[in-house]
């Protein structure tokens, strides 16, 4: 579903999941935000939402990630 709508709108697809991953990665690292396993990848119609301390609630840190470009579009530490 998500990909037809990509295919009608012109959403380029140019990132997957493992780059997406690594990406969040590195950004957390470069700014200092725990990475924190077990992390979750999602996708939405424009970006991958990566979670990090996903099987819990509170302490995580939401990334999301362009997938047509790669660039880091938010990043932010949830309170536990």
């Amino acid at each position: 579903m998500v990909g037809t709508v990509r295919r009608i709108l012109g959403i380029k697809k140019r990132l997957s999941r493992e780059d997406a991953l690594r990406v969040a990665e590195q950004h957390c690292v470069a700014v200092g935000f725990p990475w924190v396993r077990p992390v979750r990848v999602i996708e939405r119609l424009r970006a991958f939402e990566v979670w990090t301390r996903a099987d819990c609630m509170g302490g995580n840190v939401i990334i999301t990630v362009d997938l047509a470009t790669g660039k880091i579009l938010k990043a932010i530490q949830t309170p536990r």
